[in-house]
């Protein structure tokens, strides 16, 4: 037996993709499940080997988002399997950016509070009420 380089979805014994796919568009949570079992064994798999940060939450990302924007998708089994391995990719290369970016932080020094403009807020609200409340006193 050969062994397709790019097997198909993974139903159960049984069901036939485009049946499955038709059912999926008219809601059907058991087409749902059919198509995520087929697929998010490999999409998982996918996410980890590339160095996704929690693979497993990725993949039910990607169903989420495959499935909310189902409406859109046009096509057979294999462009299927292709648009939900280019959702995949489209959320690990989000994934990837998220983890490089780190905010670095550093003490507020004398220096720096020098090159904030207004300087000390508290201090100079304080200061102002005190001029108010003389000048009141005073009137």
């Amino acid at each position: 037996m050969v062994m397709s380089e790019h097997p198909g979805v993974r139903l159960r014994p049984g069901l036939d993709f485009d049946e499955v796919l038709v059912a999926a568009r008219r809601g059907d949570p058991v087409a749902f499940r059919d198509l995520y079992d087929g697929l998010a064994g490999r999409v998982c798999g996918y996410l980890e080997v590339n160095g996704a940060s929690d693979a497993e939450d990725l993949t039910s990302e990607v169903f989420l988002r495959a499935f909310r924007g189902f409406d859109r998708f046009e096509g057979n089994e294999r462009q299927f399997r292709s648009w939900v391995f280019t959702i995949a990719h489209h959320l690990l290369l989000d994934d990837r950016r998220r983890r490089n970016v780190r905010i670095t932080t550093s003490p507020f020094d004398d220096v720096a509070e020098a090159r904030v403009a207004g300087g000390d807020v508290e201090s100079e609200a304080i200061d102002h009420l005190r001029s108010e409340w003389v000048t009141d006193a005073l009137a």
